[in-house]
């Protein structure tokens, strides 16, 4: 379920031989003196940082000093179970919980009450039968009462960065559907599965969480509804005709303006296509009737997704209830 969080502690020594020590412990070789800033940029993969990046202020005379830790959970407690440095197998909250632990132990200096949350990632994969990009094709977005957001489908492209402001919370959040298989083997990771599908949303800009909320069983429920309820419900795929209903093509492209518009805006856009000449007097009025004609059939019965997007939607689920199951299940 989580994998990569991003966490904001209070400055945490006392004197600067107690910063000296975590700095040689933890490998913060990048050192500004002037600014008073260390960070482990370059050294994350020292056996003991486990991946994690960390950087280190000094107070100033206006500023009280503090230190970030960046870390994947589920890569974390792979790496420290023996499995490896990876997040493609599954990651339940039970195991997050004990991923907590192992923090707390490897930094007694620092007060995780303390401890602010800036941006954490939930995550799922799943295994297909097909190539994920096939499945990609299908989406739509992450639909409710109207608001349509997008999914990113690569993480490397600036728009990732940008995109999924969610203005309601004032959390921002990125939703990334991605070919698991082809990054892990790019980073050279064995044995990983084929046509397997990661999905991430990424929450970002979070006011008032601090880390121990992150394992609270309330929460984490509260995740995992909010979860069930994006990747399923929510989740909105791209509608085709039904065949052998009786309908010509162009009554399907009428349909579909209706549906996802509205009579009044799909009349509109008919009328928009007379004025700039892309269609005759003859066709407008032809259209025109077509639409008062088509009030009367349930338009949304006529169009059905994909086998494809079926089968994502129904993986998606099971997966979803798997880990919620053990979550519970462990936790109680």
């Amino acid at each position: 379920m989580y994998d990569q969080i991003r966490l904001t502690s209070p400055y945490p020594f006392n004197s600067d031989k107690e910063r000296e020590y975590f700095c040689q412990r933890f490998g913060l070789f990048n050192q500004n003196y002037n600014k008073g800033i260390y960070n482990n940029s370059g050294y994350k993969d020292l056996s003991q940082n486990m991946g994690m990046y960390m950087k280190l202020e000094d107070p100033s005379n206006n500023q009280r000093g503090k230190l970030t830790l960046s870390v994947s959970l589920h890569k974390l407690y792979n790496f420290h179970t023996g499995i490896g440095y990876q997040n493609y197998n599954d990651f339940d909250f039970f195991q997050a919980n004990k991923t907590r632990k192992l923090l707390v132990q490897m930094f007694p200096m620092l007060d995780m009450s303390k401890i602010r949350v800036n941006e954490y990632e939930i995550g799922i994969n799943v295994i297909a039968s097909k190539s994920p990009e096939l499945y990609f094709t299908e989406l739509k977005g992450i639909e409710n009462k109207g608001i349509l957001k997008r999914i990113i489908e690569d993480r490397r492209i600036k728009e990732y960065h940008m995109y999924g402001t969610n203005a309601s919370d004032r959390t921002r959040s990125v939703y990334v559907f991605y070919n698991k298989t082809a990054e892990s083997k790019n980073c050279k990771y064995k044995n990983v599965p084929n046509n397997l599908i990661r999905i991430e949303k990424k929450n970002k800009r979070i006011e008032n969480l601090y880390f121990d909320h992150l394992f609270d069983s309330f929460f984490q429920k509260e995740i995992l509804k909010k979860l069930e309820n994006e990747f399923v419900e929510y989740l909105s795929y791209k509608e085709y005709p039904k065949p052998n209903t009786g309908f010509r093509k162009n009554d399907f492209d009428l349909m579909e303006l209706i549906s996802e518009n509205g009579q009044g805006e799909a009349i509109n856009e008919i009328k928009n296509q007379l004025k700039t000449n892309l269609i005759s007097k003859q066709t407008y009025y032809n259209r025109l009737k077509r639409i008062d004609e088509l009030e009367k059939f349930p338009i949304s019965s006529y169009f059905e997704i994909s086998e494809s997007a079926r089968e994502l939607k129904f993986l998606i689920a099971k997966k979803i209830n798997e880990l919620s199951q053990k979550s519970v299940r462990f936790s109680s």
